[in-house]
């Protein structure tokens, strides 16, 4: 797989790592595994969305990953099809580990990984129309989503043994605590994107992972 995908960071360690700070008890290892699981493939999404295909064939990719099946591979391009099936592959593999009583559970994480990736695609029309937000909530309605904090918390707790639907519904829904972390997430990833980007770089010019520390700056 990093062979055909040489363009994206490898930060399965790096993950690895943050993840057991949040998780750290022995008892939620699964936990730790699935977080770990997703967040990579956050990573590669991203770095196709920001750096590597193009628009059509983001948004294709995108329409794929909303539909969830197999057969939506043939509409891919080659280079995204084994990432996209690995994918699938890998959420049907949680849903085999928890077993007939729990694998519900993983239909929360597909969702929340869901609105993810139309977050990334909201990001892109708003790159490629050279859209700035009107105001700061505007920007937030979107950045707070692509940040990745809901789908990550959601992966959390669907390793977790003892969750519960009560947990995975409000862990899936617009909770004020969650939106806050989010929040506070979205600012701080973009002021250490700002240390490297903004004196080096022509806003115009910045990949989209940094447009909001262009709007930021505004």
């Amino acid at each position: 797989m990093k062979s055909r995908l040489s363009f994206v960071r490898d930060r399965i360690v790096e993950t690895y790592f943050w993840i057991n700070g949040t998780s750290y008890n022995l008892e939620y290892s699964y936990s730790r595994i699935i977080a770990t699981k997703v967040t990579a493939f956050m990573t590669i999404i991203d770095d196709i969305f920001d750096t590597y295909s193009s628009t059509e064939d983001s948004v294709q990719l995108a329409e794929a990953i909303n539909r969830w099946d197999e057969d939506a591979v043939n509409v891919l391009p080659e280079y995204m099809k084994d990432i996209y099936l690995y994918l699938l592959e890998t959420f049907h593999s949680f849903e085999d580990h928890l077993g007939p009583e729990n694998s519900y559970r993983v239909v929360y994480l597909k969702e929340a990984f869901k609105k993810l990736v139309q977050a990334y695609s909201d990001e892109l029309k708003w790159r490629d129309e050279n859209y700035v937000p009107k105001t700061l909530n505007e920007h937030l309605q979107v950045s707070s989503v692509s940040i990745g904090t809901s789908v990550v918390a959601c992966a959390i707790f669907v390793g977790m043994d003892d969750t519960t639907v009560e947990t995975l519904n409000w862990v899936s829904s617009d909770q004020k605590l969650l939106k806050s972390f989010a929040i506070y997430t979205r600012f701080t990833n973009d002021m250490a994107s700002a240390k490297v980007f903004m004196y080096t770089w022509r806003c115009d010019q910045l990949p989209m992972i940094s447009l909001h520390t262009c709007i930021l700056a505004k």
